[in-house]
């Protein structure tokens, strides 16, 4: 959702580097996992994010899956009017130079308010999306696209793929091997250079990713493994270390575990305030 899908329509304004951490601090009881919606707020985004790269020698890049476990982000809550952005998600991505978070095809799971699109997703409601976006193109503003209500399952393979089918390249988005949406390759202009994994929120009071052992609750985080993706050749892993994109919020923390192909991301102690940004 960087949405990149989520980091619609905003470059990223700040970057840093998350140190792998295996466990957050003691606590008498749950910390909180979001916070009061932001009213004001329209290009707020805060990803989570583990990458890997390719080049034009090495074979520019046709596919990236990964499995997600299941999360049921809490939202920020409203007091007055809704926010003009809330969601909360996790996704696998292919994403083109210049990385402004418009360059980016990618699927996944996303929860959303009311009023946030025109059509379709359920109000506040674990759902499956896809998107494809380009950059200073309003025709392909990476906005998500409804791909189904989330089931119960505990995990599902998210794929996003570029295939030739009748004449045409066509992107494929994919949940368990099963095609679920599709749609053509004619807008773009960028390279197939780099894939992605990830968390995101549109708003500072949103959850980011799952949540850390906290008192009596054991805990949940939000697990991505068995990350594969392919150029020339195929890879099982070679993610960088993680980071904080966007508004780089503090309360979201991704753990590299798992080695180069697998990370945990969770949300601790979130800050109660209404936070501005």
């Amino acid at each position: 959702m960087k949405a990149k899908s989520f980091r619609i329509m905003t470059a990223a304004v700040a970057l840093v580097v998350v140190n792998s951490i295996s466990a957050a601090g003691p606590a008498l009881a749950a910390n909180p996992l979001n916070g009061p919606c932001n009213d004001t707020q329209i290009n707020n985004n805060t990803w989570i994010t583990r990458t890997a790269s390719s080049t034009q020698s090495q074979g520019w890049i046709t596919m990236v899956s990964a499995t997600i476990i299941r999360y049921d982000y809490l939202l920020c809550t409203i007091f007055v009017i809704g926010p003009n952005v809330s969601s909360s998600g996790a996704w696998v991505a292919i994403e083109g130079t210049p990385t402004s978070g418009n360059n980016i095809v990618q699927d996944g799971y996303f929860k959303g308010q009311a009023g946030i699109l025109n059509c379709c997703f359920d109000n506040n409601k674990l759902d499956y999306f896809w998107a494809v976006g380009q950059d200073n193109d309003l025709n392909h503003l990476p906005w998500p696209a409804f791909m189904g209500t989330a089931d119960t399952a505990s995990s599902h393979v998210f794929t996003t793929q570029l295939r030739f089918v009748g004449g045409a390249y066509q992107w494929q988005f994919l949940i368990d091997g099963v095609i679920r949406a599709t749609a053509s390759d004619s807008w773009r202009t960028w390279n197939r250079n780099k894939i992605e994994i990830g968390n995101e929120i549109w708003n500072c009071g949103d959850q980011l990713g799952g949540r850390t052992a906290s008192g009596s609750d054991p805990g949940n985080k939000q697990k991505f493994t068995n990350m594969a993706w392919q150029n020339a050749t195929s890879h099982a892993g070679g993610l960088s270390p993680s980071q904080l994109l966007g508004n780089a919020y503090p309360w979201g923390y991704m753990d590299d575990r798992g080695g180069t192909s697998a990370a945990y991301t969770w949300t601790d102690s979130h800050t109660s305030g209404n936070c501005s940004g």
